[in-house]
């Protein structure tokens, strides 16, 4: 987006947070042009500020009636969560005031800090407009996508990136403005007949319970399918993390038919038949590679799919998913497939985008 952008002769500053485990000198040393890596701490006296601040929100739960009809939904992780995302937005207040920018566009996904940064814009002496972009799979538990909260908490656009979640922001969310925008998943090129060497992508999710349990499953039903060859793919955020990758793969020692990927998620969607997840884009972008989308069902997680998701592609047991393995993949995309493929990630309409920024 921002490369479309500067082509228009709209300069952009891109802002990163680092999420992973490597340490953000080295990654601040590979960014050029105008990347800006924030740090993953402030100094000494700012972070004690922050735990300050943090206590007396515990005290405010526990010991008075400031959060009385939220209580009984906080969990730990939220409380602990108060300190980053307060770190965030000091962090964002610094840079705003040094570039001052016309509009702060943002990812979205219901998020306290997202909340946080359009209060922190319309609330400058000179406003700043802000634009939310959804920009992966809008999942069914996202509530707090779709909240409408006070004025100054909601962003003042929100862009989608296709027709089909276009259409269920449009049902839901009247605090903002909408707008097309489409997305990079966006693939011109549609299905080739590639060749499949892999029976199964196994889409990892970042939520830990959902991977052991896909993990787990596919780990065991490969184990004694031995004809059936499979493929790990671990979310980007999590390959840092040496702790689990070595587990996974101690889990899957001796296990000659399951491996971590070490290609790119392109050739292992070219490369594989179907495609088994909990909650992954890769599901969607798969359909353009003749890749299957098979959801693995369990007390978790719920399908983004519609309700018209074929029931023979949900996985419950080893049954189901052997049942399907033995089919041979249809030369022709269903056409349920083929409407997700095309109007869940469109290409970018950067000219709504511009047309927006021209008039502020």
């Amino acid at each position: 987006m921002a490369n479309l952008l500067n082509k228009e002769k709209i300069k952009t500053y891109s802002i990163y947070r680092n999420h992973t485990y490597i340490r953000s000198k080295k990654i601040r040393n590979k960014l050029k042009g105008n990347k800006i890596l924030l740090p993953k701490r402030l100094n000494y006296s700012q972070e004690l500020l922050l735990i300050l601040f943090l206590i007396r929100e515990i005290l405010l739960i526990f010991f008075s009636n400031k959060y009385v009809t939220i209580k009984k939904f906080i969990k730990v992780t939220d409380i602990f969560s108060i300190v980053s995302n307060l770190r965030l937005i000091f962090q964002l207040d610094v840079l705003i005031k040094l570039y001052k920018p016309k509009m702060v566009i943002f990812t979205w996904e219901g998020h306290a800090w997202e909340r946080l940064l359009s209060s922190l814009c319309n609330n400058y002496e000179n406003k700043i407009h802000t634009l939310a972009s959804q920009f992966s799979i809008i999942k069914k538990n996202q509530i707090g996508f779709f909240t409408k909260l006070k004025k100054e908490y909601n962003p003042d656009y929100l862009s989608y990136t296709g027709k089909i979640p276009g259409r269920i922001i449009k049902k839901k969310i009247k605090f903002s403005k909408l707008i097309k925008l489409g997305s990079s998943k966006f693939i011109e090129k549609k299905i080739v007949n590639y060749r499949k060497k892999n029976d199964l992508l196994v889409a990892l999710d970042t939520d830990k319970q959902n991977l052991f349990g896909l993990l787990n499953f596919c780990k065991n039903f490969a184990l004694n399918n031995l004809n059936y060859n499979f493929v790990l793919r671990v979310h980007p955020i999590l390959l840092t993390n040496k702790k689990l990758i070595k587990y996974i793969n101690k889990n899957i020692y001796k296990i000659n038919n399951i491996k971590i990927s070490s290609s790119s998620l392109i050739k292992d969607l070219k490369t594989s038949r179907y495609v088994i997840y909990t909650d992954s884009t890769i599901s969607i972008s798969g359909i353009n590679y003749g890749a299957i989308p098979l959801f693995f069902k369990n007390i978790n997680n719920s399908n983004f799919f519609d309700k018209k998701f074929p029931k023979k592609n949900i996985i419950t047991t080893y049954s189901d998913l052997k049942k399907i393995l033995l089919q041979k993949n249809d030369k022709k995309m269903s056409s349920y497939f083929i409407n997700y493929r095309d109007n869940y990630f469109e290409k970018f309409q950067i000219q709504n985008l511009k047309k927006i920024i021209k008039q502020i």
